[in-house]
């Protein structure tokens, strides 16, 4: 239930976690007609966590990188990591792999065996694809690996 304003405005605060229809029914007075809104949608952005990875790696070995997934998602692959090194002072993409993902009570895991092949400096983030509940969503931040 909501009050309009003498404009015929009104808020509404909903907090959906995956993508959902309002349908608005304004209700008839004696001075005013009833009428019914169309049909509006909200797609909220899942909520994916920066990858946590070992701070030194070795070109040589693989080591497990992983992070969370807010709400939990059933589809095949949820979450992406993307790669960068610095080569000459300038972030040099290296695409990005599909990890595991393993859903628990509310959220989902992502974990991936890693191996980062060149030495020095990489930076690592995550990314969840857009769904049929929840919009594209960046992890906040990058996580930095210096590959020996």
């Amino acid at each position: 239930m909501a009050t309009t304003t003498a404009g015929g405005t009104f808020a509404l605060k909903a907090a959906p976690s995956t993508k959902t229809y309002y349908r608005v029914r304004f209700a008839s007075t004696d001075t005013y007609e009833g009428c019914v809104s169309s049909v509006i949608w909200v797609m909220p952005r899942a909520k994916v966590s920066t990858p946590v990875a070992p701070k030194v790696m070795y070109h040589s070995s693989s080591r497990t990188v992983y992070g969370y997934l807010w709400p939990r998602h059933t589809t095949h692959s949820p979450v992406r990591i993307y790669r960068w090194r610095l080569v000459s002072g300038h972030w040099r993409a290296y695409g990005y792999v599909t990890p595991a993902v393993h859903s628990y009570s509310s959220y989902s895991k992502y974990s991936l065996s890693m191996h980062l092949s060149h030495v020095g400096t990489w930076r690592l983030r995550a990314y969840a694809p857009a769904d049929s509940g929840h919009a594209a969503a960046w992890s906040s931040g990058y996580d930095y690996v210096k590959v020996k």
